[in-house]
């Protein structure tokens, strides 16, 4: 379980544009079968029933803010590779933490960071600040990259990429956080899948897409990937709204890999009393095998 140091002064950050790449030690790993995780933390904002703070510029951290809980809820998983939406990077409601970089360092993670938000100080923040996505991976991150989705209205997105090396096997990983507005997410699946193309890697995409899978807009990514729920998950799999007294009602985070070269093996959304509390979302794991096409 999560054990490591929680010190932000505990690992190097290499940040380049709204990119950045945190390096740090490997864990060893069990070989063949690797766990993917995706997981919208909501900043690191749980569902506790404590007092918000009194309001002032900027703001103080959130009452049931608590990066440490992510953290093991994440570690619970034995996770290899973990693809979170709502990250935040030293803003005043989350105590001004860079969050990609601490939780790299408390799971022993190489992390990969694309800021679709970037601000400079205001009032969220007396320092700059940024909010996107993060992929953490137990293997090494050769290569790293975030890119802006069309934006017709609402807030900015991105598709985030991370090149790993699995044991020697190339493995392209995305992960994403689509609008809430379907004007948006029309425009951003295409996108999102021109994005990513036919490489010869095998394709993990991970994400909180913001819509059930019998939406309209949701159909090119059924065309073109494999979703891991309908090959390997049990029940509905509903994701979202993670919360202590109400269950569930819909399935809104997925994972899908690519046709030919990912075996499927097993699927599920944790639901217990962690993960109720932690987020406004429940996290989303499968386990696979790459094999040759």
């Amino acid at each position: 379980m999560w054990r490591k140091a929680w010190a932000a002064s505990a690992i190097a950050i290499l940040v380049t544009g709204t990119t950045s790449m945190v390096a740090v030690a490997d864990r060893e790993q069990a070989r063949g079968r690797v766990q993917f995780v995706t997981y919208n933390i909501h900043h690191g904002t749980g569902n506790d029933d404590c007092e918000p703070p009194p309001p002032q510029t900027p703001p103080l951290p959130d009452c049931g803010y608590n990066l440490a809980r992510i953290a093991e809820t994440i570690d619970s998983f034995d996770a290899d590779v973990v693809g979170l939406q709502e990250v935040d990077r030293f803003w005043a409601r989350s105590a001004l933490d860079d969050q990609p970089a601490l939780l790299g360092a408390a799971l022993n993670m190489q992390t990969c960071f694309g800021a679709n938000l970037d601000h400079g100080p205001d009032s969220h923040s007396a320092m700059p600040h940024q909010f996107g996505t993060a992929i953490l991976s137990a293997y090494p991150i050769v290569d790293c990259r975030n890119t802006l989705l069309p934006r017709p209205i609402g807030e900015q997105r991105g598709l985030l990429e991370a090149l790993i090396d699995v044991e020697g096997t190339l493995v392209r990983v995305f992960t994403t956080h689509l609008d809430t507005r379907l004007e948006s997410r029309s425009e951003q699946i295409p996108a999102l899948i021109e994005l990513i193309g036919m490489p010869p890697e095998p394709v993990i995409l991970l994400g909180d897409f913001n819509a059930r899978p019998e939406a309209a807009e949701m159909a090119p990514l059924f065309d073109h990937f494999d979703d891991v729920w309908l090959l390997a998950g049990a029940g509905p799999g509903f994701t979202f709204r993670a919360a202590v007294l109400i269950e569930p009602d819909r399935r809104i985070d997925y994972i899908f890999s690519s046709r030919n070269d990912v075996d499927v093996e097993s699927a599920f959304v944790k639901i217990d009393d962690e993960t109720r509390i932690a987020s406004d979302h429940y996290p989303v794991q499968t386990r696979v095998r790459f094999v040759q096409p």
